[in-house]
């Protein structure tokens, strides 16, 4: 894939407030901004401007959920402000506003876009959206075909930008590469070293009690892989990742079992760190630098990343 150059601009300087991003030949224009500097975007041109914007915060009832509502406005500060107004956004600390460079965006341009940004957040499943029932695109009164084809690629450009800026809620879960779920063998079919830089797969196992998980690290997360085990039973002492072990029990996330010591992974869970999985697979305070073994070449995670980082040739 070539490189792209994004460019963020600071108006007053100083990180933590106010900035704006745009892509070379992009006609859009991203400003990012905490809630508490409503005030100062209203005094931007783009404030009186037609848009897509996103409000990002915290889920009041399970803090390490974000949340999101995503909307539209002919005008974006009046939409904004209201929204400020309004007791049913307390979770909002940060905002994402799209709009254009140009006036070209009409209001049935928004309404396409803020309903296939909607998909694609429900698609992507990063974060739980307030608004994430809105009609689909595909049920609204159709774009020309030109037009759609204008906001397809204007949409393309939304969701390069986006997380580069703090919102990962557009941006795909890794996937399974078919070529590495055959984890069985000691080698890779080459004979080589397997490519750190590609999608990895890695294996905890406790034979004592059956626990075997898969798992693959790609696009810099953790994933645990549907029908891995967990042990159910955790140590006293454990606390690590304790809470959120049981955030998954309680999601249905992880499952019982026909073996009453272990629980299973109902889907594909992403991990911050290879430990986090590690603690909530075995129940217990865990190193999964030292746990997790990579499926192809027997190496502890640690060292596989260590041998990665040697010396050039």
């Amino acid at each position: 894939m070539n490189g792209r150059s994004i460019r963020i601009f600071l108006p007053e300087g100083t990180p933590g407030q106010l900035f704006t991003a745009e892509i070379m030949n992009w006609t859009g224009h991203l400003t990012v901004f905490p809630r508490g500097e409503l005030a100062k975007f209203r005094q931007r041109s783009e404030a009186g401007q037609p848009g897509i914007y996103v409000l990002l915060g915290q889920d009041p009832t399970d803090p390490e959920q974000d949340l999101a509502y995503v909307g539209e406005s002919e005008c974006l500060i009046e939409r904004l402000m209201t929204h400020n107004r309004s007791d049913q956004k307390d979770f909002w600390q940060t905002t994402f506003v799209i709009s254009s460079k140009d006036a070209n965006l009409t209001k049935a341009h928004i309404r396409y876009l803020e309903a296939r940004l909607v998909e694609v957040v429900n698609q992507a499943g990063r974060v739980k959206l307030e608004n994430g029932t809105l009609v689909s695109a595909a049920q609204r009164t159709p774009l020309p075909e030109a037009d759609q084809a204008d906001m397809e690629y204007f949409l393309s450009q939304m969701l390069l930008i986006l997380p580069v800026v703090g919102f990962d809620g557009v941006r795909p879960k890794p996937t399974i590469l078919a070529q590495q779920q055959g984890i069985g063998s000691s080698a890779t079919s080459s004979g080589t070293s397997p490519d750190p830089r590609q999608a990895q797969p890695f294996r905890l196992q406790m034979d004592s009690i059956g626990v075997l998980a898969n798992a693959f690290e790609a696009g810099g997360e953790f994933m645990v892989t549907a029908g891995s085990t967990a042990r159910l039973e955790g140590q006293q002492s454990w606390t690590s990742y304790k809470v959120l072990r049981e955030q998954l029990v309680s999601e249905g996330k992880l499952v019982p079992t026909a073996n009453p010591a272990l629980l299973e992974f109902s889907e594909d869970v992403s991990f911050r760190s290879p430990s986090a999985a590690a603690s909530v697979v075995l129940a217990r305070n865990a190193n999964g630098r030292t746990q997790w073994v990579h499926a192809l070449t027997g190496e502890e995670y640690g060292q596989f990343k260590d041998r990665a980082l040697s010396p050039l040739p």
